[in-house]
């Protein structure tokens, strides 16, 4: 089975997989990718108002087949309230 690597980007933070992980293909890789940004976002304590977090998946061989990304953007209405 082909391993696929998926690296994972907050703004400027970039964490490179080095493991990877065995699939049977590429459609699974991005269900993958999909799956596990909501758990990226939810895990950031970061008290910006705009984020972005990515996914980018990449096979054995360095080629990279997708890429998935979550934006994240809090508006306030009003005043917003001292932290």
């Amino acid at each position: 089975m082909p391993r696929f690597f998926f690296d994972i980007r907050a703004d400027q933070h970039v964490a490179r997989d080095g493991e990877g992980d065995e699939l049977p293909g590429w459609q699974e890789a991005r269900e993958c990718a999909v799956e596990i940004l909501p758990d990226i976002a939810r895990g950031d304590r970061v008290d910006d108002d705009r984020r972005e977090f990515a996914v980018q998946v990449r096979d054995e061989t360095g080629r990279i087949g997708c890429k998935a990304t979550l934006s994240l953007v809090v508006e306030w209405f009003g005043d917003r309230p001292a932290a």
